[in-house]
């Protein structure tokens, strides 16, 4: 199995998901995984792999450097009780599983042009 297309499909999406989250909204992780996915030719399952990996790293580590300690305490006590380490990895999920439909998404969109005849 070649792990090269996944592997840039995941450096590729931390460094423009990082850039582009900076000023755009927070959705932009969504196309940039689609766009990518079909960029690369990923297949559904590289796409969704590589994409979890760095939707969770991009924003877990976001909220991590985000965070001053006020905001994941306040939010754990409104969910019963959580602690710090439970909202980031809750939001690290989000944004993980976020990515991923993007990946897929754009990968089984390649599948949708029309075919040419030859």
């Amino acid at each position: 199995m070649n792990l090269l297309k996944p592997t840039i499909h995941l450096i590729a999406l931390l460094v423009i998901g990082f850039l582009l989250q900076s000023f755009l909204p927070w959705w932009i992780v969504v196309l940039a995984a689609g766009g990518l996915a079909w960029g690369l030719q990923l297949t559904p399952r590289q796409a969704f792999v590589a994409s979890l990996l760095a939707g969770m790293l991009l924003w877990g580590g976001y909220a991590i450097y985000l965070d001053n300690g006020i905001l994941s305490h306040r939010l754990g006590q409104m969910m019963g009780g959580l602690s710090s380490f439970w909202i980031f990895l809750l939001t690290a999920l989000i944004g993980g599983l976020l990515a991923a439909m993007g990946g897929v998404t754009g990968s089984l969109g390649r599948n949708l042009r029309p075919a040419t005849k030859a």
